[in-house]
């Protein structure tokens, strides 16, 4: 095995009082269809998204978080019992930079990369890209992206300088000074994870000290102690475990903690890189250390090891020291044959342990679809490597390389001309802005091979993104309801995605910036979280998104001991709710502002066959746009429930977002209304920006 090988081996109910109607407590609850889509462009196009239907068949599921992964003799299973099949995606490049992924063949160790890097543009500037390449190698879009082709976990290479300093930087010999910056990007990756209903593995990629010979793995430095040969690596090893289990002890999508990547040591005088060892003692002691101290703050999470040798070298192993103990492997470039797994499949017998696939890939196509197809067939999971890579096929997603930073690695793998200053700057930037997904190319084939979608269909790049409120239950379920198909069309044929929540606890500033549009579906503006009020109202007043909101969003006033809220009834033109028609009525609604693009496609009136058109206090008009009004006088039955000038579509210019109030709202019916329907779309795509 070479040094530089490519790897181996609420909600609140309807504030509304209606007849027969008892308000509950608020259930939070998220709604997700598995999906998967593949990429049609060829290779070398700019990436495109395309969904399918994923269909899962057999007697397995595939994973949507439901309880703490276990182990249950020699299957993972959920919170239920259910067995879990992992297909899952690594994230290698990302904390830990390998060089061969960025076709760099000589002193691949990110130590070295990084001093190479100082020697080119300085110490400030290496800094600085490592910050935009951490920022924009992995995303929420990322996330996004894996979740929506049918992967449902994600495991995470995780190099120990993110989250605690070397032994030899420590200010206090044997003290544990802990860094926000890994704790912040594995908090980020979680959230992401559990909106996309996926598993997240945390696997020790680079351990303190370095975990092999194999220094392009592990970051390791052949001038400093390993792992194997400090105590005080080893016992910073545990630490950070054991402060990891105290942070994600009770977040069941941690699927897991994969202790140590890949070991490749001898012990015993052999092989360099332990794959003749015998006994391994040193490994499996260390592995129970770190799983004893982990236990003392977290008895939850799914424990995985891996052999020497590359992960794969189980010669000494003990047994099992504890139930929710998991055995990995990983197989590169060897037949996928009965035969190739047998020797694991041996020991999951033997013990009576789960087996889990943690690395496999660097091939083609084929081999990538034969080996799924093996250990699926054997009831093995898997997680793939890895997710990106500059000018390489063989992965998801391929970055672009800079001509500039060819220039650099040219110099780094032959000695050829040293790159300036400014150029190998350039290129630097260059790189890590095509570390985003939106500028990577897509490798369809690489897809395919690994989840096969079965019926693909065509629909335009996702452009933005919307956030989509509706309270649980209540007397517009229904509307809601009918609502998200609608929206999943309207999105995959206007180049949007659908996110949907149930009550405004997620919401902060933070979570907000997620989003192009905010969509009041379903819900009243009051019993929000203080956090929520200030967030939204930083969002409309900074125009970081647009607004449109539906029926319930102007029902402004004082309920269930909720004060109203003052700036949300100056949005919607300084009013307040003080009626509606309980019974229902039609009504004929007439078009004000024929040259707003809201109302594009709209002839001069439409009907509304059903609604319970809310009166106000007061007219909004003189402090909004009015663009559509309900003739009062067409109310069907007729109705003395009446505000006179009622308008029932406006927005407010004199706030920085775009954002439309539609007043109709109440009942699926609306859906088959071509001008509601049009209307609807209009509003999105305006308040977008688009």
């Amino acid at each position: 095995m070479s040094e530089y090988r490519a790897k181996i081996l609420e909600t609140q109910h309807s504030p509304q009082t209606r007849r027969g109607f008892e308000r509950g407590p608020g259930v939070r609850a998220r709604i997700w269809v598995h999906a998967s889509f593949v990429f049609m462009l060829p290779v070398m196009k700019k990436l495109s998204l395309l969904w399918v239907v994923y269909v899962c068949a057999g007697l397995v599921t595939l994973a949507q978080p439901s309880g703490f992964l276990r182990a249950k003799g020699a299957r993972i299973v959920d919170g239920q019992g259910r067995e879990i099949l992992l297909r899952g995606m690594g994230l290698g490049g990302w904390m830990l930079q390998e060089g061969y992924m960025l076709g760099i063949n000589k002193e691949g160790a990110q130590h070295s990369i990084k001093a190479r890097i100082t020697d080119l543009v300085g110490k400030e500037d290496c800094e600085q890209f490592y910050r935009l390449w951490r920022e924009n190698h992995m995303t929420r879009t990322d996330v996004d992206l894996l979740a929506r082709a049918g992967f449902n976990s994600i495991r995470l290479p995780m190099h120990y300088n993110l989250f605690t300093l070397p032994i030899e930087e420590e200010p206090i010999p044997g003290s544990n000074t802990w860094l926000t910056t890994g704790f912040n990007m594995t908090d980020n990756l979680l959230a992401w994870c559990k909106v996309n209903g996926m598993y997240l593995i945390l696997d020790l990629h680079a351990a303190p000290g370095g975990q092999g010979r194999d220094a392009n793995i592990s970051d390791a430095d052949p001038n400093k102690p390993s792992l194997w040969e400090s105590r005080a690596n080893q016992v910073k090893a545990i630490a950070l475990w054991r402060k990891l289990a105290e942070r994600y002890a009770d977040e069941p999508s941690i699927g897991g903690y994969d202790l140590i990547n890949e070991p490749n040591w001898t012990f015993e005088g052999k092989d360099k890189n332990g794959k003749e060892d015998v006994f391994n003692k040193p490994l499996w002691a260390l592995y129970q250390a770190i799983t004893k101290s982990i236990r003392e703050v977290d008895k939850n999470h799914l424990i995985i090891i891996e052999g020497n040798g590359w992960g794969n070298n189980y010669n000494g192993f003990p047994g099992p020291w504890e139930d929710d103990l998991a055995l990995s492997f990983h197989k590169y470039w060897n037949p996928n044959t009965q035969e190739s797994i047998a020797r694991f499949i041996g020991l999951r017998e033997q013990y009576g342990m789960p087996l889990w696939l943690g690395e496999s890939g660097e091939n083609n196509t084929r081999w990538f679809r034969d080996c799924v197809a093996l250990v699926e067939k054997n009831h093995i999971g898997w997680a793939w490597w890895p997710f990106k890579k500059v000018s390489s096929t063989s992965c998801v997603l391929t970055m672009k390389r800079p001509d500039d930073f060819k220039k650099v690695v040219d110099y780094w793998n032959s000695g050829g001309e040293r790159p300036s200053r400014e150029t190998a700057a350039r290129a630097l930037v260059e790189l890590a802005e095509n570390a985003k997904a939106s500028n990577c190319v897509a490798n369809t084939n690489v897809l395919q091979a690994l989840i096969p979608s079965d019926a693909a269909r065509a629909a335009a790049p996702a452009k933005f993104k919307v956030l989509a409120l509706a309270q649980i239950g209540g007397h517009h379920a229904a509307f809601t309801e009918a609502a998200k198909p609608w929206l999943k069309k309207c999105g995959d044929e206007n180049g949007f995605e659908v996110d949907h929540i149930q009550d405004t606890k997620p919401i902060t500033a933070a979570f907000l910036d997620q989003y192009q549009v905010v969509l009041q579906l379903d819900y009243a503006p009051y019993a929000w979280t203080p956090e929520a009020m200030a967030a939204f109202k930083s969002y409309i007043v900074k125009a970081k998104g647009g607004w449109v909101g539906l029926h319930h969003a102007t029902l402004l006033g004082s309920f269930d001991g909720y004060p109203m809220w003052p700036w949300f009834s100056e949005f919607m033109g300084q009013i307040k709710f003080q009626n509606y028609i309980p019974d229902f009525a039609a009504g004929t609604v007439r078009v004000e502002g024929k040259g707003h693009p809201c109302m594009k496609g709209v002839g001069e009136s439409f009907i509304i066959p059903r609604e319970e058109w809310y009166t106000y206090d007061r007219s909004p008009r003189p402090n909004v746009r009015v663009l559509a009004s309900v003739d009062e006088a067409s109310y069907s039955p007729a109705t003395t429930i009446k505000m006179g000038d009622h308008p029932v579509i406006w927005t407010n210019e004199h706030v920085a977002a775009r954002n439309l109030y539609i007043f109709m709202g109440h009942g699926p019916d609306l859906f088959e209304n071509q001008a509601f329907t049009t209307i609807f779309r209009n509003a999105i795509v305006w308040a977008a920006g688009k």
